[in-house]
Parts: C-alpha cells; sequence; structure tokens
C-alpha cells in the first residue's frame, strides 16, 4: 500500500529535478493588470515622504493607489525579490498581493491577503491568506512582511493612526505624528 504514494512522491520530485511540469503546482489565475510606470512610482514615494517629514502632532491623509503601490513594487524593489508581474490590488477592505515567485528555476504563484485596520491607535494588519503555490507562508516570515509594511506606512515614526480605508483601488490612511 505504500508502494503507491512512494512512487507518486518520486515521481513528483523527478519531475520537479528535470524541469517537468509540476502536477501539484498552483495554476495563476488571469487577472486583469495594474499599470506600472515610473512616475507613479515617484508619486508613492513622495506621498510617504510627504507622511514622513509631518511634524509631531500634525495630521496627515495618505492615499496610495493599486498603481503606486504596484509600481512601487516593481521599481524599487523588483530588484530585491524573486517576483515576475506583481500585482496590488486594494478592493473590499482588503490588500491583495500576487506575483510569479522563482526560486531556482522553479515558478510558483504567490498571494498574500492583509486586512488592515485603525485599533487603538496602532495599525493592525491580519492576514487572511498568505500562500507560495499550495504552500502556507511560515509565520516568521509573515511577521517580518507586515512588519516592514507598517513602517513604510508609518517611516517607523511614533504616530497615531486614526483611520485606514481600502476601497476602489486605493489606501487611505490617517495619522496623527506623535511627540
Amino acid at each position: 500500500m505504500r508502494y503507491p504514494l512512494l512512487a507518486f512522491t518520486l515521481l513528483v520530485l523527478a519531475s520537479l529535478a528535470c524541469g517537468l511540469p509540476n502536477p501539484l503546482a498552483s495554476k495563476p489565475t488571469p487577472q486583469p493588470t495594474v499599470p506600472v510606470s515610473e512616475e507613479a512610482a515617484q508619486r508613492a514615494e513622495s506621498k510617504l515622504q510627504a507622511a514622513a517629514t509631518q511634524v509631531a502632532g500634525g495630521t496627515v491623509e495618505m492615499t496610495l493607489t493599486e498603481e503606486e503601490l504596484t509600481s512601487l513594487v516593481v521599481y524599487r524593489l523588483g530588484d530585491q525579490l524573486p517576483l515576475e508581474n506583481p500585482v496590488i490590488r486594494l478592493q473590499d477592505g482588503r490588500i491583495r498581493a500576487e506575483a510569479t515567485m522563482r526560486i531556482k528555476g522553479l515558478s510558483q504563484q504567490a498571494v498574500i491577503i492583509i486586512v488592515p485596520a485603525a485599533v487603538d491607535g496602532t495599525l493592525q494588519l491580519t492576514v487572511e491568506e498568505a500562500k507560495i503555490g499550495l504552500l502556507s507562508v511560515p509565520e516568521d516570515v509573515l511577521d517580518t512582511i507586515l512588519r516592514e509594511i507598517e513602517n513604510a506606512i508609518t517611516n517607523a515614526q511614533s504616530v497615531y493612526i486614526e483611520d485606514v480605508r481600502v476601497e476602489n483601488g486605493t489606501l487611505s490612511v490617517r495619522m496623527q505624528v506623535q511627540n
């Protein structure tokens, strides 16, 4: 009874080693693309920089679009990450990031869905789903990703998050810089 399972496992491993199609690989779901541009990446950087330079006690509202966030990932992080065709969607209170991840010649569809919220003045990011292919992303990796997102939004400053909204292709954060 164990031999068929062993044979199947060896077949999958052999197909991966030989570069044959992986029968367990997730199939990317065709989605409309988000336009990317250097200008959109620059707009996103400018908005993040403006929020970072807000004086203590001041309130700032920052709104980023799908195009700006996707362009920021493509043009500023593209060389640092093994991602192809990243797309960030902002709908129904969720941030959905998808890309094809290439590691050592293997391609898998990666997806992370995050629900942001303002809770008692802090930015709370809840992960609804995080997968690479059929595998869930480990908790320690998720913690690192969430910390980086929080730092990018708050610029690692002491801020009081008043409101976070994700709707119709935009992410809006209203925050007050603390002393």
